[in-house]
């Protein structure tokens, strides 16, 4: 890989390291609004970067839980709760479904 492209994608996980918070506020919003393609599209490159993140793939959950994906969303809210067993509102959804 090329310098100027492995810095750029340092960068790009630096930034995602910094704005975690803001980029989660931002599929919550996309959620709320059904553009749940978009917020698939800007939560993927998370899961990678932070794969001990419960609030990652509860989110993930419920974009495929409203998609009707339901195994899909099953399986990131057992992942969710591998993390933080005490997250109560992914508890709630996996029961949802």
């Amino acid at each position: 890989m090329p310098l100027r492209q492995l810095n750029s994608k340092r960068a790009l996980i630096s930034m995602d390291k910094n704005n975690t918070a803001s980029v989660l506020r931002e599929v919550k919003r996309l959620i709320s609004i059904n553009k749940l393609n978009d917020a698939r599209m800007l939560i993927q490159p998370l899961i990678m970067e932070h794969r001990n993140d419960h609030r990652v793939f509860s989110l993930l959950g419920n974009i495929y839980h409203r998609q009707g994906e339901f195994s899909r969303a099953i399986k990131n809210y057992k992942t969710a709760l591998d993390i933080n067993s005490r997250d109560v509102e992914t508890a709630i959804n996996l029961a949802l479904i």
